[in-house]
C-alpha cells in the first residue's frame, strides 16, 4: 500500500524517485520531496505554506495516513468522522477549490484524449457520472456535437454548474 501511494505521489510530482537495482536483483526506490512539498509541510513559523486556515482540516489528514493504511480506514473519516465528499457538501469555499482542482486535472487529460481517441465518434448519448460542473462533458460534446451529454452528480454540485447550451 505504501509503495502504491509513493508511486501516486511520484506520478503527481509531489515526490521524486530514483529506482536502483541492488546486488540481489531487487529494486530499491529512493524518494525525496520536491518543491511543491513546501505547501504540505510546516514552515519556520509553524504554519503550512500559503494555504488558508480552512484547508488545514484537509491537509492535516497526513497525520492520519499511516493509521488509515494499517487499519484500512479512510483518512478523513478516521480524523473527523466524516467523508471528504460530505465535508465538501457543506463547505462552499472548499467545494469550489476542490472542483477547480478536479477541473484543471481533467481538462489536461481530456484535451489530450480527444486528440487521439475515436471512441466518441459513433456515440449518441454520454452520461458523465460524478461529472462535477460538467466541464469534461462540455469538452467532449464541443468536439462531438452529435452527442447528447448528461451530467450526473450530487445536487449541491450541479447547483453550481454552468448551464450548457442545448445542442441540435
Amino acid at each position: 500500500m505504501v509503495d502504491r501511494m509513493l508511486r501516486l505521489l511520484v506520478a503527481n510530482n509531489v515526490v521524486s524517485c530514483i529506482v536502483q537495482t541492488i546486488d540481489d536483483g531487487h529494486l530499491l526506490r529512493k524518494c525525496s520531496a520536491v518543491p511543491i512539498y513546501k505547501y504540505l509541510t510546516k514552515n519556520e513559523d509553524g504554519r503550512l505554506g500559503s494555504h488558508k486556515a480552512k484547508t488545514l482540516k484537509i491537509i492535516n489528514l497526513k497525520y492520519y495516513l499511516k493509521d488509515s493504511i494499517l487499519k484500512g480506514d479512510i483518512p478523513m473519516k478516521a480524523a473527523y468522522g466524516i467523508l471528504l465528499f460530505d465535508y465538501i457538501s457543506f463547505d462552499p469555499w472548499y467545494s469550489k477549490v476542490f472542483n477547480e482542482g478536479m477541473k484543471g486535472h481533467s481538462s489536461i487529460i481530456i484535451k489530450n484524449l480527444l486528440h487521439v481517441y475515436s471512441g466518441f465518434d459513433d456515440m449518441e448519448v454520454l452520461v458523465d457520472v460524478g461529472g462535477s460542473d460538467g466541464a469534461t462533458l462540455q469538452m467532449i460534446t464541443s468536439k462531438h456535437p452529435h452527442i447528447k451529454g448528461i451530467n450526473y452528480d450530487l445536487p449541491y454540485v450541479i447547483s453550481s454548474a454552468q448551464p450548457m447550451p442545448d445542442l441540435p
